[in-house]
């Protein structure tokens, strides 16, 4: 069994290696998130730099970007001076344009382009996961959406724990969206911590008793998942 952690720090130059390494454990992440904020009403404070779901939870924010669905339009924040962003909340914003200099990724270093609210979500996604939020999250404005980054430490993170959510997670980011689904399941058993081992077309992960078996074909495609006990 190994841990290959250098899958987690190469660059990723294309948005496709980014969902690979960012989708699942966002998305299982994502999902505990929804749980606890279910349909509360909530309420955005740009200047203050957070937004409260319900009562009283507030969660600290970045803003990464708009989004306008009647033209398809996302602009990324740092590129929005119509927004009139406070500086505290560009960090996030900033630094994907800044990874997107660095490794050449198109998807994150210019200012806009058009879009679907699949991409949306697919950003949501790798901003979460970069950056380790809690989870996204599209605040509907009207005319326009912000895509944000949310963090809250009363939101339960059990992803370094919870093997059983594997076998929905992992599916599910495969059907949302195209990608290599070998390297994202590896780049999915790093993000969690876990030690696993290749075996020609079976990769097996071992935790707590807890197994987790999956097989792909020659074309990296998942055909078999399975978590035993």
């Amino acid at each position: 069994m190994t841990v290959n952690t250098s899958l987690h720090t190469a660059p990723c130059q294309t948005e496709q290696e980014l969902i690979e390494r960012y989708g699942a454990i966002a998305l299982e992440k994502q999902t505990a998130f929804y749980q606890i904020i279910g349909n509360q009403p909530w309420h955005i404070n740009v200047e203050g730099s957070h937004v409260i779901f319900g009562s009283n939870l507030v969660c600290p924010i970045q803003v990464i970007g708009t989004y306008i669905p009647d033209s398809q339009a996302w602009l990324y924040a740092w590129a929005n001076p119509a927004g009139n962003f406070p500086e505290a909340v560009l960090s996030h914003a900033r630094q994907l344009k800044e990874y997107g200099e660095r490794y050449n990724n198109d998807f994150l270093r210019y200012h806009g382009f058009q879009a679907t609210e699949n991409d949306v979500h697919k950003l949501g996604l790798i901003a979460s996961g970069m950056f380790k939020a809690t989870g996204y999250f599209i605040a509907d404005l009207g005319d326009t959406a912000l895509l944000l980054t949310v963090y809250n430490a009363r939101v339960p993170n059990r992803t370094k724990e919870d093997l059983g959510a594997i076998p929905d997670i992992f599916p599910a980011i495969c059907n949302l969206f195209p990608m290599n689904q070998r390297s994202a399941f590896l780049q999915y058993l790093v993000a969690k911590g876990l030690e696993y081992g290749e075996d020609g077309d079976t990769v097996t992960a071992l935790k707590n008793d807890v197994s987790i078996v999956a097989k792909f074909d020659e074309n990296g495609r998942m055909t078999n998942l399975e978590a035993t006990a």
